[in-house]
């Protein structure tokens, strides 16, 4: 039995398109669910952001698939 697809991970054949300093980098989603950037197979986004940038980051924030955190409720002042 297979798993559900997970909502903010991209479809098969999506190609991801991130500028990082000046330099562009593609990433092909493939069949199996797995990823390729620079001729190679990587199962994980967060090793390929960690491969451009050196640093670990997630993967889904890095790509713009997710944000880096929940937006926070306004503060409400109130009256003294």
């Amino acid at each position: 039995m297979g798993s559900l697809p997970n909502a903010t991970e991209p479809m098969a054949g999506t190609v991801l398109t991130r500028e990082y300093q000046g330099k562009e980098y593609r990433i092909m989603v493939t069949v199996d669910g797995q990823y390729e950037f620079d001729g190679r197979p990587y199962r994980s986004l967060s090793r390929i952001a960690k491969e451009i940038t050196g640093t670990a980051w997630s993967g889904l924030v890095f790509f713009g698939l997710k944000s880096s955190a929940a937006p926070k409720p306004a503060v409400k002042k109130g009256v003294r």
